[in-house]
């Protein structure tokens, strides 16, 4: 807000990658009824799918091939949504994280997208898969609208 508050800008970019910040920059321009428009940037990616990050280059060789999981989670989450229930698709690409060596998955999520609140199965929008996993001491995130 401060940075609002002193620049009073009539637009401000952020990076979908990081979608979560750029859900609650939304709410938060919104509630308190600041005039600048946000605007959110689509993901870079790799040739492999990987979300572009200067995190990626701590990553070993090992570790970088085995990285782009995370957007085949999203992949497989956006295809199971189709005809699985909520709860199994999260299970499964919780497992498809997890099961590949070197990874710990901190969270794999489906959420509303205005709101961040985990969706049930009689949820009828859109549905964003976050997920978040370490490998070789590094954090990457990821994220998708998945419906």
């Amino acid at each position: 807000t401060r940075l609002f508050d002193i620049v009073d800008p009539d637009q401000a970019y952020f990076g979908e990658k990081d979608f979560q910040q750029l859900a609650i920059i939304r709410h938060m321009t919104d509630k308190l009824g600041y005039r600048t428009g946000i605007v959110g940037c689509p993901t870079l990616r790799e040739s492999d799918g990987l979300a572009m990050s200067s995190r990626n280059q701590r990553l070993s060789t090992d570790a970088r091939s085995k990285a782009n999981i995370l957007y085949r989670s999203l992949l497989l989450a956006q295809k199971e949504l189709n005809s699985e229930s909520i709860a199994h698709v999260k299970t499964l690409c919780s497992q498809l994280i997890s099961n590949t060596p070197g990874f710990t998955l901190e969270y794999f999520e489906l959420v509303d997208p205005l709101t961040l609140v985990p969706v049930e199965d009689d949820h009828r929008g859109a549905i964003q898969a976050c997920v978040a996993a370490w490998i070789d001491g590094v954090r990457l995130i990821d994220n998708m609208r998945v419906k």
